[in-house]
């Protein structure tokens, strides 16, 4: 039933897991933003490359996961924040943030050092890798976390409905430059 208290418990239990998942870490680990935060209120994050792969890293606190669209609501106290963590990052006066996306660097470098013409052809043709695989698995029907869904759709379309096949996808686009297995995919898609 309704009652009065229900809707600023519920409140008060988003805004707890919110500060207890982002803000200060769960049991004690160092997930949490807030343990990171120096003197001057500012996370001084170290940066580096991966020894194995070459990318580029980040630690103490990781910068490059800042969880998308944690929405924070609160009427009483004006919030209303659809990007509420990624929110809380601000540069210094003079200075700036900068987000950049090298959208499939590492599918290009892979495409030209291999010359496969199939990925070579997707890229120079614009469309989205992720989506193109993601499309190939769903129509091999081989594994239920890739089902075969919305054919008519573009591409477009396609990945804003189904941006978790997209993702899953994304894990063999990148997989295949860093050695993933026949058996490394297998466990992925949940197939023998």
């Amino acid at each position: 039933t309704e009652h009065p208290i229900l809707p600023p418990l519920m409140a008060l239990k988003r805004i707890t897991k919110f500060r207890s998942t982002y803000l200060d870490g769960v049991d004690g680990d160092s997930s949490g933003y807030a343990r990171h935060i120096r003197n001057d209120g500012r996370i001084h994050a170290g940066w580096g490359l991966g020894p194995e792969t070459g990318r580029l890293t980040c630690r103490n606190q990781n910068l490059m996961n800042i969880p998308k669209k944690v929405h924070v609501e609160n009427k009483e106290l004006g919030l209303n924040h659809s990007n509420a963590l990624r929110d809380l990052f601000v540069a210094p006066p003079g200075c700036v943030l900068l987000n950049a996306d090298w959208n499939q660097l590492e599918v290009w470098g892979l495409a030209y050092r291999t010359g496969d013409e199939t990925l070579l052809n997707l890229l120079l043709s614009g469309q989205d890798v992720h989506v193109y695989v993601a499309r190939q698995l769903c129509q091999m029907q081989i594994s239920p976390l890739f089902p075969l869904v919305d054919d008519e759709l573009d591409d477009v379309e396609w990945a804003m409905a189904h941006a978790d096949l997209r993702d899953r996808a994304k894990v063999f686009v990148f997989g295949v430059g860093y050695g993933l297995t026949v058996e490394g995919a297998a466990v992925r898609l949940g197939c023998t």
